[in-house]
Parts: C-alpha cells; structure tokens; sequence
C-alpha cells in the first residue's frame, strides 16, 4: 500500500481540532484522511479515556473505515475509536437511556 500522501485541502481537515463532516466523490481520500485525522487527534489528547466516533449510514462504509483504521493504527489506538451506524448508536443510546425517557 502506499504511503498516505494528504493534499493541502485534506492536510486542514487532519490537523483541525473539531469533528469534522467529510463529503467527497468515491476514491477521493475520505477514508485515508478520517483515519490519518483519527490518528492525528490521538496524539493530541493522550487521555486514554477519551475515544472518538467513526459514523455512516451505511454498514460498509462503518466496516471499510474499521478496516482502514485496524491497518493503519495501533491496536492500542484503536481501542479508542468507535465505529458505528448511526442507527446503531441511537440504539445503543435508547438502551442506556431510555428509561429515563420513559421508554
């Protein structure tokens, strides 16, 4: 594989501090610079309970980022990221919070 070599546009979305909403036509980085932000923001906050969330619609795109992640990072830094749908995350929160809801 080769190495990761963000353009201008892709290096200002690695080295920003907030989330980020990345919208590209297929084959175009996305998934390279959500992983190389990932890792970037990783560095930055050291807390190892701080984690980050990867999210799509879509059970490929979650799958594809995971995948892309699991390559890239350490196991150590994975442990930190969470990959959902966003449809799963609802759910999960529902399940924890629900009640309180009323639910």
């Amino acid at each position: 594989m080769a190495k990761y070599k963000p353009t201008d546009e892709q290096s200002l979305i690695i080295d920003n501090d907030a989330s980020a909403l990345i919208i590209a036509a297929p084959g175009k980085g996305k998934t390279a610079t959500a992983v190389a932000a990932a890792k970037e923001w990783l560095q930055k906050n050291n807390n190892r309970h701080q984690r980050a969330i990867f999210t799509s619609f879509s059970n490929a795109a979650v799958i594809r980022i995971a995948e892309s992640a699991k390559i890239d990072l350490s196991s150590m830094e994975c442990r930190r990221l969470h990959f959902r749908t966003f449809h799963s995350w609802a759910m999960d929160i529902l399940r924890c919070y629900g009640r309180f809801a009323g639910l």
